[in-house]
Order: structure tokens, then sequence, then C-alpha cells
């Protein structure tokens, strides 16, 4: 079957505390396959759509399992690799979505990624999307990514490109040349306000100027507006008012609900057609975000 979408990102298990517990007196956890590139391709996965998972795992126990779960979701993982190093976790507390306790330990490699090969069959057709989920300050890293993303652009596919922008690691880094070229290879750019201003870019029209030509931006801002920068024109759009039951990953689902609608039909040539892939990112993360608690 014809791999549709791409998800490359960290890789990495969540563990969540069951509903009603604290992450400090439970020691009964429910694991699932996490990050923002495991998130997306699981969401997709469960909409049908064919999506392959590119990025590192450790050569560890906890990596082999986390390969051995996201295959049997269906998920292709020919092209992840493995490398010496830690599996990353992740412990989420939400007793309720206004008070998420989250603790992590990132993955850490000892081989740098000069290079993310593209499964043949995605690579071979021109509806695949790629997604980037989170750029950090790593040129080696960044610079595979690029490169990622211009033969998947010269191959006809689209790239997306989520900015989710940590601050722990930019903390003592700024936007750089290798961030600025993998921003100009994507068709979306995706950040919240809070990616903005970890990586120093004033608002969404400063954003606007590091696209390249034809491309479009998403700015989220909580429950506020959503911003749209594209070349059709502006567009302010309203999220619906949500139940709330975990807000965690809720930006993971959004960003699944846009592809999902983008790999629909021709890429968005009006305000309209913008306004509609908005309306099915908000209703993808809404099937998330009013969900009984715990994983998806």
């Amino acid at each position: 079957m014809t791999i549709r979408v791409l998800c490359m990102g960290e890789l990495m298990w969540d563990f969540h505390v069951p509903s009603g517990q604290s992450l400090v007196s439970t020691s009964d956890f429910h694991r699932v396959a996490g990050g923002a590139a495991a998130n997306v391709a699981c969401h997709l996965t469960s909409c049908d759509v064919r999506c392959a998972v590119g990025g590192v795992v450790s050569r560890d126990t906890l990596g082999q399992a986390l390969c051995e779960d996201l295959e049997a979701r269906g998920i292709d993982i020919s092209t992840v690799q493995r490398a010496a190093g830690r599996t990353g976790l992740v412990f989420i507390d939400q007793v309720r979505p206004e008070q998420v306790r989250v603790v992590s330990y990132p993955p850490r490699y000892d081989e740098p990624t000069e290079h993310y090969p593209l499964p043949k069959d995605f690579e071979c057709q021109a509806a695949a999307v790629l997604y980037i989920a989170a750029v950090a300050p790593d040129e080696v890293k960044l610079g595979a990514l690029t490169e990622a993303a211009g033969r998947t652009r010269e191959a006809g596919g689209r790239v997306v490109l989520d900015l989710n922008a940590r601050p722990h690691a930019w903390r003592h880094h700024s936007l750089d040349a290798a961030a600025t070229k993998l921003i100009a290879q994507a068709d979306l750019v995706k950040a919240s306000r809070g990616d903005l201003a970890v990586l120093g870019i004033p608002d969404g029209r400063h954003l606007g100027q590091l696209l390249r030509s034809g491309a479009s931006a998403v700015v989220t801002d909580g429950s506020k507006p959503v911003q749209l920068l594209s070349p059709q024109g502006g567009l302010s759009f309203e999220p619906p008012g949500l139940s709330v039951r975990r807000s965690v990953g809720a930006g993971d689902a959004f960003d699944a609900g846009m592809i999902y609608c983008l790999l629909d039909g021709p890429w968005p040539q009006s305000r309209a057609a913008w306004r509609e892939v908005l309306s099915q990112g908000y209703d993808q993360a809404a099937k998330h975000m009013t969900a009984a608690s715990g994983p998806a």
C-alpha cells in the first residue's frame, strides 16, 4: 500500500498517570508510543491513512518495543534508524486540563543523523506529505531534515512543518540559518505564539517573511482565534468552544486533522478552502480533547 504521509521527529514513550492519581503517588502507568511524529501518525492511521515514521530510536529494549508498538498499529517503520543512546520518556500527570504536569527525559543519541531516508513507496508518488514535528538547535539534524524536505518537494510532495520549539532546547540558542532553511522548504508552517516567542520571532507577520514564495503559515494561540497567512490572503479563524478533558497532544491532533484534509484534494487555493483545512484540524483536536483522560 502506498505511503501517503511520512512523519519525522522525536519518537519516545509516554507514560500516562491513571485518572484521579498523581505522578508522585502512583506506581501504575499506562505506556503509549509518543512524540509528535508518532502521535500524528497514529491519528492518521486511525483514519485509514497509510503512514510511516522517520527518526531515530535507541537500540535498547525500550527502543525495540517502541518500534514493535508502532508497527503493530500498521505504521511503516522501515526508515526508522537505530543508534546508541537512550530512549526518550515522558511522564504525563493530567488530573485536570489546567493542571498538567509533564516530566520529560528527552532521547539522547551518541551518533549524529546526517541523512533521513524516504520510503520508496512514499518517494514515488506526488500526493505524499512529509510532516516534520519540531525544530531543535542541531545543525546536523536540521540539515538532514531540510534535505529530506527538498527531496519530497522535488518528487511533487508537500511539506508540513510544526515548529513546536521547546524552551529548554532553545534556552541558549537563537533562530539560525539552519532552522530558517528548513522553514523555507515548508509548504505549510504551523506555530503557536509560544513557539514564536521561544524562537525570537515577534509575530505571524515576521514568520511570514521566513516562508518561501507560495507557502502558508498557521499561528495558534490557545483558545484565541487562529491566524492564517497564505498567498490567498489572511484569515482569522475562531476555534469552537470545547469541553476539555485533556489538552496534552491536542496540537498533534490538530496537525493530523489539517493533513487529512490536505490529502483529500488539490492544495488550497482560496481562503474558503483554508477555512475547511482549519475546521478539519479543530474537528480532530476536539475528538482528542473531549475523549476520556488517557492516551489516544
